[in-house]
């Protein structure tokens, strides 16, 4: 019902792929300050961008669909 009258479950564009590779090399950058990848959640929008990847991932191997490319999985995992 709520997309007959044009609700948007998603406001923002999401899995941006300019906007991932950004949000990536943020974590990547992270990791060579911090020498890991634990990125507190409250910590700003890497926090919440790595806790959802975190999310979608976990999701996506419990049998659930996203839309995550396998080339974000294959940076994920590596």
């Amino acid at each position: 019902k709520l997309e007959s009258i044009g609700f948007q479950w998603s406001p923002r564009p999401i899995n941006n792929p300019l906007k991932w590779d950004e949000m990536f090399e943020e974590l990547q950058s992270f990791k060579t300050e911090h020498g890991h990848c634990n990125v507190p959640t409250n910590s700003g929008k890497l926090g919440r961008w790595v806790a959802t990847q975190r999310w979608h991932y976990l999701s996506l191997k419990g049998g659930k669909t996203f839309r995550m490319t396998d080339e974000w999985i294959q940076k994920l995992e590596s």
